[in-house]
Parts: C-alpha cells; structure tokens; sequence
C-alpha cells in the first residue's frame, strides 16, 4: 500500500528508480508470506490434539473458516509477489494490498463484533489501509532518498501531497479506531482494569506520540525544508515517525491476539 501511495505521489522517476520500487515489493511481500506462514503454524499448534495425526488436524484447521481466509490472504500475497516480480503485472500491485488489508479484519476481533460485524470489518479495513498509506508511504519514500542530499530526498520533494495524505490517513484513524474501542469495550474503566484495555491505552498514548511527531513535521519543520538544514531536521524527525510507527503496528498485534472484556 506504501508503494502504491508513493505512486501515486508523482511519477515513478521522481521518487526512486521503479527497481528501487520493485526490489522493496517483493521484500515486502515475502515478509508478509512469511508472517502467514508463521501465524499458520501458530494456529495449528494450538488447535493440535496430540491423539491425531498432524495432517488431519492441518485438514480441519484449513477447512474452517480461519483457514479459508488464510489461505485467501496466503494467495493473494504470492500474487502481490508475482506482480512485483513481473514487470508487465506491476499496475497490479496497486490494488492486491488492499484486498489483502481485509484479512486482520476478517480474522480478528471485528469478525465477532455482534451485532455490528459488517460495520466492524469495515471500519477495521479502512484502519488497516489508513495504517499502511501514512506508515507506508512514509518509509518507501524514505527508503527511496538512502544516499540522496536532504534537499532533493523523495519525501521532501513530495512533501506537500504526502501531508494531505498523512491528514487523512490520521482522520480515518481517529474515527475508526473510535468505533472500535466503542465496539470491544464495555466500560471506559476497562482501560486500566482489562489485560485488553492496558494494551489499547499503550496503543493510544504512542498513537498520541506519533500525531504529535507529525504534526511536528508538519506545521514546524515542513516550511523550513527548502534548506539544507531543514530538510536534515525534517527527514531525522520523520525516520523517528517512522519508527514510531512500526512499534505502533507491533502493540496493534499484540493487542488483536489479546481478547477483548466480555
């Protein structure tokens, strides 16, 4: 999603050669062929009944409804692998990741929000996506200034179309994550007193830190970056946004493996 937003940007030259483009695809793709891979293997373990053969346990596990749509995301991944691969398949690349967006949701706590699963899935999609454009977006254009003068690096020269983005990429957060918290907790006081609702306040104080980082970059550091020193103040607040933003996802993981108050 982080490279189909830089695309969108400008033109491929203006922000990294497309090698650069299709090398960070296809990394990008086999880590998350790899994560499923673990987390199917995770799956398996805990649904394992030691009495019977691991195959017959694998059968049942992938005929369920979790292994349907893992083996959908599973799919779709190797197919976002391809178009990277392919050079005639890459205008598909920009549209598979957000098929593939929907699995956290489809698998995790939104698909058991009764009676507001549709709106749950949903809301939890465009979270995924809103995620994966600001925090993606950001680290490709990163990535694709490593060895360029600050000046002239992708993200300060599309500078301007990258904040709206980042803009909206936080309103959608704020409002979906919102409805989330609305949906999975049953009192404001399962903040503090729910093994779910601690995480959720660890993810909302460092989601707090990360709007801040940005709006930092934004309304202080972005009319300073014409220069050369700005710009260096500009892209070293930045990797700490990006950084930040990583951790965020880690806790967002440790949080949907957490079940929320009952």
């Amino acid at each position: 999603m982080g490279i189909a937003a830089v695309r969108a940007l400008g033109k491929p030259a203006s922000v990294g050669t497309k090698l650069h483009s299709r090398a960070l695809g296809v990394l990008f793709a086999v880590t998350v062929i790899a994560a499923l891979g673990l987390l199917g293997w995770a799956q398996l373990a805990a649904f394992r009944d030691p009495f019977a053969p691991w195959t017959e346990d694998a059968a049942i596990l992938l005929r369920s409804a979790w292994g349907t749509r893992w083996i959908a995301a599973l799919s779709i991944s190797v197919l976002v692998l391809g178009t990277f691969s392919v050079r005639r398949l890459l205008p598909v690349s920009r549209v598979l990741p957000f098929a593939l967006a929907a699995y956290p949701a489809l698998t995790g706590h939104a698909a058991g929000a009764e009676p507001w699963t549709l709106a749950a899935i949903l809301a939890d999609w465009l979270h995924v996506i809103a995620a994966g454009l600001w925090i993606g977006a950001l680290w490709v254009l990163l990535l694709g200034g490593r060895g360029v003068e600050a000046p002239s690096a992708p993200l300060v020269r599309h500078l301007h179309r990258f904040s709206a983005l980042a803009r909206a990429g936080v309103l959608v957060l704020v409002v979906t994550g919102a409805g989330a918290s609305w949906l999975h907790l049953s009192d404001v006081s399962a903040l503090w007193t729910h093994p779910y609702g601690r995480i959720l306040s660890l993810k909302l104080v460092l989601v707090g830190g990360l709007m801040a980082l940005g709006a930092w970059n934004w309304r202080v550091l972005s009319p300073k970056a014409h220069t050369a020193q700005g710009a260096s103040r500009l892209l070293a607040t930045a990797r700490l946004e990006g950084i930040l933003g990583v951790v965020v996802v880690v806790v967002t993981g440790w949080l949907t493996g957490t079940a929320p108050p009952p």
